[in-house]
């Protein structure tokens, strides 16, 4: 299979396993988490060294933003 997008050698953390891994996604859907992916079609990314949680959300988030003062 193809995919537009590969992560590749990532420390993958799911909700019930964790290992390096790789992951591949089409469009922006992630498709499969697997090891010895291809290439991405459009992007491969080398997360070596880097923790990588798919559809992990973050709710809970704060913004320091300065907004101009309209009026």
């Amino acid at each position: 299979m193809r995919y537009d997008t590969v992560i590749k050698n990532g420390d993958i953390f799911t909700g019930s396993e964790q290992f390096r891994g790789d992951i591949g996604i089409s469009g922006e859907k992630i498709i499969t988490l697997g090891q010895s992916l291809p290439p991405g079609d459009r992007c491969t990314i080398d997360a070596a060294g880097l923790q990588v949680l798919p559809a992990a959300v973050d709710v809970h988030v704060h913004y320091n933003l300065e907004l101009p003062l309209l009026g």
